[in-house]
């Protein structure tokens, strides 16, 4: 192991379903409180890109999802971007948005094990 490292997650959302968007974060939460109880991660951040036609990430649901964040000592990241990039240039924005040492990319409705961020990050 190389020590803790920053981790920034990123999602490009397109009309994905509210329920599916706070299982993936409850899910990512977990699993990162691990990742830093075992010291593989410092800080950690998720970025969410909204590319639907009508925005997903409403006030509500970020609200939601910045509370599962937090509660895991995560920052949450949105932005609503107004047109449907694909899925490169919209990961291609949020990592130009991050800094950290690591960046997962994750489908946005991806529920990963309590052990995947833990395990991804001690990979060497």
């Amino acid at each position: 192991m190389s020590g803790p490292r920053t981790l920034d997650v990123q999602s490009v959302i397109y009309g994905n379903a509210e329920i599916d968007l706070l299982r993936a974060a409850e899910a990512l939460a977990h699993s990162v409180q691990l990742a830093v109880a075992a010291g593989e991660v410092s800080e950690w951040s998720l970025h969410l890109g909204d590319c639907s036609p009508e925005p997903v990430l409403t006030a509500d649901l970020l609200s939601r999802i910045e509370g599962l964040v937090t509660g895991a000592g995560g920052i949450l990241d949105a932005v609503v971007f107004g047109e449907n990039l694909g899925s490169a240039e919209g990961h291609n924005r949020l990592a130009a948005r991050g800094h950290a040492d690591l960046i997962l990319i994750l489908n946005p409705d991806a529920q990963v094990a309590p052990d995947t961020i833990g395990e991804l990050c001690a990979a060497d």
